[in-house]
């Protein structure tokens, strides 16, 4: 992890001190500047309290995003092992996170950070984790980093459900789920347009050809991954879970664009590359493990006939 840290750094440390030449960076820039508003009420302001900060600190907007990135591979490191007890899984999730072409160009860019994706998988970890009572406040600040982590929900309902955690703790988790989620409708609804976009919808699958088209290695094993965690997942426990996961980032777009009037945008598939990479880190370890397996059957074997 330390190594991966360092490339990651080395990958990323010209962009820091780079000028972000998006075209929303201007409005977003405007923002930050004149953070907070004289009126609070439903917005960015974890995304915009943290852009603020780092340059109050650093004297460089890219600073923290870029520390939100880094913190994005060690969450990935820390879920991935958790969810499969075995820390090389992690290690393999977050190398691939690293060679994904669509994460290192977002990686420390302010205009469009990963502060969402990174609160979100914090959740998902919270909620196996031992401060499980966390996790809600995680996809609070998720949510209030970009509101597109409530389209999630589902997700998350699913996960929680699925886990090895109390019913107790279920019942609470989910239901706090779900108080948060019905509180945000009516802020969400405002967005939704009265007609459905079948255009919208299609161009929404569309998109995901041309958008990940610089990273060759999850486009070609997108697929095979998922048939593989349906083939183990009688094995693992959390393999259907993964494949969830991947699916829900995958139909989120479509559904977004055919109710809503926004545009699609590269920067929405990095919760594809996040799972995607826990994914192949969960296939490849089950193998080594079943490798194990069969040399303990064999020793075993060995010593009754000894």
């Amino acid at each position: 992890m330390i190594i991966i840290l360092s490339l990651f750094t080395i990958l990323s440390y010209e962009d820091i001190f780079s000028e972000d030449l998006h075209e929303d960076w201007k409005p977003v820039k405007y923002t930050v500047e004149n953070w907070p508003p004289e009126v609070i009420g439903f917005g960015l302001h974890v995304r915009f309290f943290l852009l603020s900060t780092s340059f109050a600190i650093f004297g460089n907007y890219r600073v923290i995003p870029f520390l939100a990135s880094a913190a994005l591979i060690i969450t990935t490191y820390l879920f991935a092992s958790k969810i499969t007890n075995n820390r090389f899984a992690g290690v393999i999730a977050s190398a691939i996170i690293l060679q994904s072409n669509l994460f290192l160009s977002f990686s420390s860019t302010p205009s469009y950070t990963v502060f969402w994706v990174m609160f979100y998988l914090a959740s998902l970890y919270l909620t196996v984790h031992k401060t499980w009572f966390l996790s809600p406040f995680a996809f609070i600040l998720s949510i209030f980093s970009k509101p597109l982590s409530a389209t999630f929900f589902p997700i998350s309902l699913f996960f929680i459900l699925d886990s090895t955690i109390s019913v107790k703790k279920k019942i609470i988790l989910s239901l706090t789920i779900i108080i948060v989620i019905i509180a945000g409708t009516s802020i969400i609804g405002n967005h939704l347009s009265s007609e459905w976009d079948w255009n919208g919808f299609w161009n929404g699958f569309v998109s995901l050809s041309y958008q990940m088209r610089f990273d060759g290695l999850i486009m070609v094993f997108l697929i095979p991954t998922v048939i593989g965690l349906y083939f183990v997942s009688k094995k693992i426990r959390y393999a259907n879970t993964v494949s969830i996961m991947i699916s829900g980032v995958l139909i989120s777009n479509p559904l977004l664009l055919a109710m809503t009037d926004i545009s699609s945008q590269p920067y929405r598939f990095i919760p594809l590359v996040v799972f995607f990479a826990i994914g192949v880190g969960m296939l490849l370890t089950n193998q080594k493990e079943e490798k194990i397996d069969k040399k303990i059957k064999r020793v075993s074997k060995n010593s009754k006939r000894l």
